[in-house]
């Protein structure tokens, strides 16, 4: 799993999400999305930085641990 965490605004967000979403792909890895903004923009999950450590072993546990 790869967390990537922002606040939605990125000068180059599409060319940036495009490129990790194909890294991702190749090297069968789930991305999920984090922002610490209110706003839900492009798909991103709103947490924030008090419950940062909840929200990633939630994630985490509900994904499953292989070996």
């Amino acid at each position: 799993m790869l967390f990537l965490l922002s606040d939605g605004e990125i000068n180059d967000r599409e060319q940036a999400e495009r490129e990790l979403n194909d890294y991702c792909r190749r090297n069968q890895i789930e991305m999920v999305k984090i922002t610490f903004d209110e706003e839900d923009k492009y798909g991103y999950e709103h947490t924030t930085i008090i419950n940062l450590h909840r929200f990633l072993a939630r994630r985490i546990i509900e994904k499953g641990v292989t070996y």
